[in-house]
């Protein structure tokens, strides 16, 4: 692929949680780019971006938004974030933001809750993303 054609393919963020509870978590590796930072109660969380092109069988568990994760996105072309949720800031900035929202709470088909892990860190997406 050229470089305008990999710039110009939309990009797919994804929350991801990173504590304990949530271990082992899956898709992180197969990320091109990977931000971490503390949220509440200094848990850190991932934000793993992916092409849309993507096939990953397995990403999560995912986690909320945060406003600065949405700040991240807005530096990339096309961006979907993914996520289950959010803060009230990061849900209103993500109206106001050109970054799409694909939020499990109104587009849970592209979503999927675990059984052999409890909530909340069951939730995952994946495949062709």
């Amino acid at each position: 692929m050229e470089n305008d054609e990999a710039a110009s393919v939309p990009t797919v963020g994804i929350m991801i949680e990173n504590s304990y509870e949530a271990w082992p978590l899956a898709g992180l590796s197969s990320a091109s780019v990977v931000y971490e930072a503390p949220v509440e109660g200094k848990i850190p969380r991932f934000l793993a971006l992916f092409p849309l092109t993507a096939e990953v069988d397995k990403v999560g568990p995912v986690r909320s938004a945060r406003p600065y994760y949405i700040d991240w996105m807005s530096e990339y072309e096309q961006p979907l974030y993914m996520h289950v949720g959010g803060s009230p800031n990061a849900l209103e900035q993500l109206q106001a933001s050109k970054v799409i929202d694909i939020n499990e709470f109104y587009q849970g088909l592209y979503f999927w809750r675990a059984e052999d892990r409890v909530a909340p860190h069951n939730t995952y997406t994946g495949a062709s993303l």
